[in-house]
């Protein structure tokens, strides 16, 4: 794939940052030259799918606009942020199916933050958005057929080497950069640390793996995460 002004005649005049997975598949964002945006997935061989396109790219499309960072996995299905019927939200295409993960306002899931998403082979999706009920940051994990689930968030005691500590600033901003997940349910994120009883003494960041054992939660009907 390339861009208008390296390949003449290409149809993107943009590409934004994509990812990459083990069968050679990547799957991206591009901004048309005609005008509009895409998901796109291409192939080893140079062939290309579009996943979905926004309705400045295609009309009937009920998309108006995506964010940076779709991520893809072994399966090549794609996980991206993309804005429908006024709602943001997380999604998931494999070019055959598309289906809306999670959405603001639903289930407990706030503003989605501009951070890209990750995606394992399973197909679950992790992301950063606010929890509606406390107004605070949290990272989310969702899944076809499930409603998303708060995993960790603002506000929450973690184990550290100096002891408990809490996820909090007086910023108010707890969390730094994006969000990983690994075949084990493992999620990967990095915190601001503060006593548990004082905002202000700030230990500074970490950097958190954390097993959540997702399957567990959704087999036991969204209990205590462990």
């Amino acid at each position: 794939a390339a861009e208008a002004s390296i390949q003449p005649g290409s149809s993107w005049d943009f590409l934004f940052t994509p990812s990459f997975n083990e069968a050679g598949l990547i799957g991206g964002k591009a901004l048309l030259v005609a005008g509009g945006n895409q998901i796109i997935r291409t192939e080893p061989d140079g062939g290309f799918t579009v996943l979905v396109s926004d309705q400045a790219a295609d009309g009937a499309s009920p998309f108006t606009g995506f964010d940076n960072s779709p991520v893809i996995n072994d399966a090549g299905a794609t996980g991206f942020i993309g804005t429908a019927a006024g709602q943001r939200g997380v999604w998931i295409s494999d070019g055959t199916t598309t289906e809306q993960l999670a959405g603001e306002g639903e289930d407990g899931v706030g503003d989605i933050e501009f951070f890209g998403p990750e995606i394992d082979n399973a197909g679950r999706v992790v992301f950063r958005a606010f929890d509606a009920a406390t107004g605070r940051r949290a990272i989310w994990l969702a899944q076809s057929g499930q409603p998303p689930i708060r995993l960790i968030g603002a506000g929450d005691l973690v184990a550290t080497d100096l002891g408990p500590a809490r996820i909090d600033s007086p910023s108010g901003i707890e969390f730094s950069g994006g969000v990983a997940i690994n075949e084990a349910g493992e999620v990967a994120y990095i915190a601001v640390l503060t006593a548990p009883d004082n905002v202000n003494d700030v230990y500074g960041l970490g950097v958190f793996r954390q097993a959540f054992v997702v399957e567990k939660v959704f087999a036991d009907g969204f209990e205590s995460l462990p």
